[in-house]
């Protein structure tokens, strides 16, 4: 199971593109997006707080930014409970087991 946490910051539309910094800021957020979504395609649940309005710099707003995460976990706990509820421990034991004696296994002819 895979559970991914989006943090990326929003990107403004509104905002005129007058320089080539410009455009090559906004060439980068757009980019951004794409490989966000691209690593997300395969996440089972994401949690995306509403950090978009803080800058990934500053750090002055860690505990607030802590909160807005905590938030949004709390907000995700019908969707992970949901998707978690398949996942029984004994099949994850079973799977573990599977894993360790693949890793261990002996080859053929030798005992």
């Amino acid at each position: 199971m895979i559970i991914a946490i989006a943090t990326d910051r929003d990107i403004i539309l509104d905002l005129e593109l007058q320089t080539a910094v410009d455009i090559y800021v906004r060439a980068g957020e757009i980019q951004g997006f794409h490989l966000e979504q691209h690593d997300l395609q395969d996440a089972d649940v994401v949690i995306k707080p509403e950090v978009g309005h803080i800058h990934w710099t500053d750090f002055s707003r860690a505990e607030e930014l802590i909160s807005l995460g905590e938030r949004a976990a709390l907000q995700s706990l019908p969707e992970l409970r949901r998707v978690v509820k398949p996942f029984s421990v004994r099949r994850f034991v079973d799977g573990a087991r599977r894993s360790v004696r693949r890793i261990f296994r002996q080859p053929s002819g030798i005992e």
